[in-house]
C-alpha cells in the first residue's frame, strides 16, 4: 500500500522539486543576470531579491550569470598618438603610452543600462565596455586637459600629478551613468616619446612624407602590374583550355600548331631544285623537268657609271 502511494506521489514530488528550484535569490553583494539564447540580458535580479524562473529548466532556456558587486581590478593600456603621428607614418614608439590598474565596482541600480551596452551580459563584457570608455576618456584628457601635443617636455610629470590627484573624480563623473564606480587607480607605466627625437622627426617631416608617398606609389604600381599579369594569365589559361579541347577533337592540328609556333623565327626561301643543288634533274619529283621557271636577265650597268655588278652565280 505504501509502495503504491509512493509511486503515485513521485510525479508530484518531482514537480514540487522543479518548482522549488525555480526560485533563485541574489546575495547581498551580487546580482543575477538572466540571459537569453542570443546573449542579451532578459532580466536582472538585484541584491537580496528573489525571482521565480521556471523557464531556466527548458532545453533552450535562458542562462543565469552571477555578477559579484565586490571591488574588481582592471588593467588597461591607453595609447595617444600625437598630432603629426599618422601623417608622418610614425611607429608606436612615438606615441604616449599609459598603463594603469583600476579598482572599480558595479553600482547595482544602474546595471541595466550598463548591460544594455555590453556585448555579453557577464563580467568579460562589462570589462570590455569599461576599456572602451577609458579609451575615449584618455583621448580627450591628453588632448584638452594635459595638452600633450604642445607640452611634450613636461607631459610625464603633469600626467602623473593628474592621476594621483583629480583623475578618480573625473572618471566617476564620466562613468557613473553606466553604473561604474572607480575607487582607486594605480600607476604601472607612463611612457612619453623623447621630445628632442620627436622634434627632429618633425624637422624632416617633408622628406618622410615624400618617402611615404613614393613607397605608396610603388606599392600601387606593383598592385596594378600584378592585376594585369593575372588578367593575362587568365586569358592564356582560357586559350590553352580551348586549344586542348580542339586537339582532343582534331588530333591533326598538332602538326599545324607546331609549325605555326615557329613562323616568327623561321624564314622560308623557295627556289628551283637545280638552283639549290646544281643538278639539272627535276629534284626527285619536287619540280617538273625542263624549264625551271627562272629566267636570267642581265640588266646590270657598268659599275663605273654608278651601277651595280651582277654577282649572281652561274
Amino acid at each position: 500500500m505504501l509502495r503504491r502511494w509512493i509511486i503515485r506521489a513521485l510525479p508530484f514530488l518531482f514537480l514540487a522539486a522543479i518548482l522549488l528550484l525555480s526560485f533563485v535569490r541574489a546575495d547581498e553583494n551580487e546580482v543575477l543576470i538572466l540571459g537569453d539564447a542570443g546573449g542579451g540580458a532578459q532580466r536582472i535580479v538585484l541584491p537580496g531579491e528573489t525571482a521565480f524562473l521556471p523557464q531556466r529548466w527548458l532545453p533552450a532556456g535562458p542562462t543565469l550569470n552571477r555578477v559579484s558587486l565586490h571591488s574588481r581590478y582592471l588593467r588597461s593600456k591607453q595609447l595617444y598618438f600625437l598630432s603629426q603621428h599618422e601623417i608622418l607614418g610614425l611607429d608606436q614608439s612615438f606615441a604616449v603610452q599609459l598603463t594603469l590598474n583600476y579598482r572599480y565596482r558595479i553600482d547595482a541600480p544602474a546595471l541595466s543600462a550598463l548591460l544594455a551596452q555590453a556585448e555579453t551580459p557577464d563580467v568579460e563584457g562589462i570589462g570590455a565596455l569599461i576599456k572602451l570608455r577609458l579609451d575615449d576618456f584618455w583621448f580627450t584628457a591628453f588632448r584638452d586637459r594635459l595638452g600633450a601635443d604642445d607640452q611634450l617636455d613636461t607631459l610625464e610629470r603633469s600626467a602623473e600629478q593628474y592621476i594621483r590627484g583629480e583623475l578618480v573624480t573625473d572618471l566617476n563623473k564620466t562613468l557613473s551613468a553606466d553604473g561604474i564606480v572607480i575607487e582607486s587607480v594605480l600607476i604601472e607605466d607612463i611612457a612619453v616619446p623623447d621630445p628632442a627625437r620627436y622634434r627632429a622627426v618633425l624637422a624632416n617631416g617633408q622628406r618622410l612624407v615624400d618617402d611615404r608617398l613614393r613607397r605608396l606609389s610603388q606599392i600601387e604600381e606593383a598592385r596594378v602590374k600584378r592585376a594585369a599579369d593575372e588578367i593575362l594569365l587568365s586569358g592564356k589559361r582560357k586559350h590553352l583550355a580551348e586549344l586542348g579541347e580542339l586537339l582532343g577533337r582534331y588530333p591533326d592540328l598538332r602538326e599545324y600548331i607546331a609549325i605555326d609556333g615557329l613562323n616568327d623565327r623561321v624564314q622560308v626561301f623557295v627556289m628551283p631544285y637545280d638552283r639549290f643543288t646544281g643538278d639539272k634533274r627535276s629534284g626527285s619529283g619536287l619540280l617538273p623537268g625542263g624549264d625551271t621557271g627562272l629566267h636570267r636577265f642581265d640588266q646590270g650597268t657598268d659599275p663605273s657609271n654608278g651601277g651595280f655588278r651582277d654577282l649572281t652565280p652561274p
